[in-house]
This record gives C-alpha cells, sequence and structure tokens, in this order.
C-alpha cells in the first residue's frame, strides 16, 4: 500500500478515502480491502466516515465480491487464505 501510515502496516486516510471513490488501481484496492477484511478496527472505523454501506462505486463492489468469493472458496476448501 503505497499511502501507508509511517510507521505502520495500515493504509492512510486518502488511501481509505480512494478506495471508497472507486479512485484506486485494482492491486491497491484489492491490498485495503484485504486489510479492511483482515479485522483491523482503526482502520474500518475511519473508513466508515467515508462511506454508507450499500453505497460503494461499482468498481470497489465488485472487487469487494471477488475478493469475497476468493476467500469463502479458499475456506471451504480449507486452503491458507489470501488474509
Amino acid at each position: 500500500m503505497k499511502g501507508m501510515k509511517q510507521g505502520g502496516l495500515h493504509p492512510a486516510g486518502q488511501e481509505l478515502e480512494r478506495l471508497i471513490r472507486g479512485e484506486l488501481p485494482r492491486e491497491e484496492a484489492l491490498g485495503v480491502v484485504r486489510h479492511l477484511l483482515s479485522g483491523c478496527r482503526e482502520c474500518i472505523s475511519l473508513a466508515a466516515r467515508y462511506w454508507r454501506l450499500g453505497e460503494w462505486p461499482p468498481s470497489v463492489r465488485a472487487d469487494l465480491l471477488e475478493l469475497a468469493a476468493l476467500v469463502q472458496d479458499r475456506r471451504v476448501r480449507n486452503e491458507p487464505g489470501l488474509i
């Protein structure tokens, strides 16, 4: 993640905002989504400021659905996950 906070493994606020707006390149977006899906409360709380559930841009929604399907498939097959 290019916009990482200094000294941490979290996406920067600008990166979260760009994710919600659908402005991040696909690979960067997937990295941020993986981080959010890992359950980071700090980043989830910050990201919640930028969106209202159900109002994701179509590109973000498609990436989230794709990643969720990959994670679910790996869990079903009991394989090491993406996260």
